[in-house]
């Protein structure tokens, strides 16, 4: 009999032994993923696309929350920080915007360094491995990489010459971008994409630069009626994932999350010169009016630029400047 007991006993805790690890297997991950764009911005909506495709991959093991506008209270230029430390799992910045913690993802808010996506490409290929070490210094992992199309300068007067924008208090988005509008008589002022609007509104700001994409989620017709196509800088947005949360994840799911993000990956290029195609055209229906700067203007504008450029490799130093070269020579300019 107690045989009998014994028998019946361990096939019970083998059997309970089993579910559990069944239900371990097939336990759910939910990760919040915060993001500063307005849900109708093609990163937001690609971002949204990306954690579907994901939760599909894993048989819906990881499931990611994407909270579009800053909701979950993180700030753009923070959210390195609070996935670094684990406030929040994942997110998306733009890489200029961690430059406070890694001085060399500020690189590619350098004013006219790119001057089309042919560029940012060149770029992105020469310093990608870096950004990636850089990041993973801050307990995160790089899940991928993607373009905006260009920044604009949105005003509210039409531009003709340098001399329109003297005294401006133009919204920047960094440190590099700040030191650029202020060498062209602008007054600086640095504050994130949803405090634009009450700012423009209120007077506190005359002026912004962003992307075409970005401006058109936000309706900037309404309070800027011209645009200056400067193209002054294109940005690269990083999706990162907090160390520690990685780490916890199974290998399949892993390889799960890295084929989506690298079979979504190459399209997010197209996905950004497309948009900045078709906000154009939004933006000329709401009568905004779109001009580009003389060559004068523009060749004054590179003359302030390229300081900044010596300047920032002299500051980052380690291998910066001579990529930095190796850059300019790809795409047909001078070295530093």
């Amino acid at each position: 009999m107690r045989s009998t007991f014994l028998t019946i006993s361990r096939a019970a805790a083998a059997a309970v032994g089993l579910a559990c690890s069944v239900t371990a297997a097939v336990a759910q991950t939910k990760w919040d993923m915060t993001i500063p764009w307005n849900p109708s911005e093609f990163h937001a909506i690609k971002d949204v696309e990306f954690a579907e495709r994901v939760k599909a991959a894993t048989n819906g093991q990881l499931v990611i929350t994407v909270h579009p506008s800053s909701s979950l209270g993180i700030k753009g230029p923070d959210t390195i920080r609070a996935i670094s430390d684990g406030t929040v799992p994942m997110g998306e910045t733009i890489m200029g915007w961690m430059a406070g913690m890694e001085p060399s993802l500020g690189m590619e808010t350098l004013p006219l360094l790119v001057r089309n996506q042919a560029d940012l490409r060149v770029m992105h290929d020469i310093f990608r491995p870096d950004f990636v070490k850089a990041i993973e210094r801050n307990n995160q992992k790089v899940v991928f990489i993607s373009p905006w199309p260009p920044n604009q300068f949105f005003t509210n007067k039409e531009i003709r010459t340098l001399d329109d924008l003297k005294g401006l208090k133009m919204r920047t988005v960094d440190k590099n971008n700040a030191e650029f509008v202020k060498q062209l008589g602008m007054v600086p002022v640095t504050i994130g994409i949803t405090d634009v609007v009450p700012a423009l509104a209120s007077g506190a700001l005359d002026a912004t630069m962003t992307s075409l994409s970005t401006a058109a989620a936000y309706k900037y017709w309404e309070l800027e009626k011209y645009i200056w196509l400067t193209n002054h800088f294109w940005a690269l947005n990083a999706v990162t994932v907090n160390m520690d949360a990685w780490k916890k994840l199974t290998p399949q799911q892993q390889a799960a999350v890295e084929k989506v993000a690298h079979d979504m990956e190459p399209g997010f290029w197209e996905l950004a010169a497309a948009e900045d195609a078709k906000q154009t055209e939004v933006f000329k229906s709401k009568g905004t009016i779109i001009r580009e700067p003389p060559p004068a203007v523009l060749q004054a504008m590179r003359d302030v630029a390229r300081p900044i450029w010596r300047n920032f490799a002299k500051q980052v130093g380690g291998t910066v400047p001579a990529k930095l070269d190796e850059y300019l020579k790809k795409t047909g300019r001078d070295g530093l």
